[in-house]
């Protein structure tokens, strides 16, 4: 059963994470360019932001793509990159590994995140991981 999108939107700046995320970053940032195809980053209407749509699931069956995906809207510039979590339905425990990558990535750049939608399986999932101190507003 699919859950009904909010349209609320939260914006945090991207916290560094600790040494223990290293392996993380390094694995994002070793997305190669052939895998750019699989990559949707569109831009906010009327902003030169990357826009990163999740889709529905979040999980080690989607981390190949989603990665690229991320890298490609991570290469795309702009000062804040939006995330549409709005119809995620699936997470685990890789994919919020991914999103915990994609955080530290994106304060490494300088950048803020900007979270577009809410997700109730993102939210359980981030806080039975035990990462809600770094995505406040996703738990919030």
């Amino acid at each position: 059963m699919k859950r009904g999108k909010k349209s609320a939107t939260s914006e945090t700046a991207a916290e560094p994470g600790n040494s223990s995320q290293a392996a993380m970053q390094s694995w994002l940032e070793t997305a190669t360019r052939e895998d750019a195809p699989l990559a949707t980053a569109a831009a906010v209407e009327g902003s030169a932001d990357p826009v990163l749509q999740l889709g529905d699931a979040i999980d080690i069956t989607q981390v190949g793509e989603l990665k690229a995906k991320m890298a490609a809207a991570l290469d795309a510039g702009g000062g804040i990159l939006h995330v549409e979590v709005g119809e995620v339905q699936t997470v685990d425990a890789a994919g919020v590994q991914l999103l915990v990558a994609l955080n530290n990535e994106v304060a490494k750049r300088g950048r803020i995140l900007s979270w577009q939608g809410r997700s109730e399986a993102l939210r359980r999932a981030i806080t039975l991981l035990g990462f809600a101190a770094e995505f406040p507003a996703l738990v919030g």
